[in-house]
């Protein structure tokens, strides 16, 4: 339903985020915005949460590198296994399911990609 009331409103994938007034205008899953000079995917249905803050992920375009890991807020944005980071300089590669924890504050919970 998000995606018909935001296609009813005349909002497009990839426009600048604008903050949801409600659930009836939240982003959907994979939503793309754009917003502070980068683009975004919502990582979770029914996105209220400004990119950069919870729930969304950067798109990292034209690079092989993933992009900057951001503090998880929760469970619903948290690092499953196999998802790629960039963290200090550095690929990181989750090995947990659930992981809210930077590849410095809890080393076991992730492996270094080569």
């Amino acid at each position: 339903l998000n995606t018909a009331y935001l296609a009813a409103a005349g909002v497009e994938q990839g426009q600048d985020w604008r903050q949801p007034t409600s659930a009836v205008d939240a982003y959907p899953l994979d939503w793309t915005v754009t917003h502070g000079g980068k683009t975004w995917i919502s990582f979770v249905a029914g996105n209220v949460w400004e990119p950069g803050v919870s729930a969304w992920r950067e798109v990292v375009e034209g690079s092989d590198a993933p992009a900057e890991w951001v503090e998880p807020t929760g469970a619903h944005d948290a690092y499953n296994s196999g998802d790629q980071v960039t963290f200090e300089g550095a690929v990181f590669e989750s090995v947990i399911d659930g992981n809210t924890w930077s590849p410095s504050a809890y080393p076991a919970g992730w492996k270094a990609v080569p």
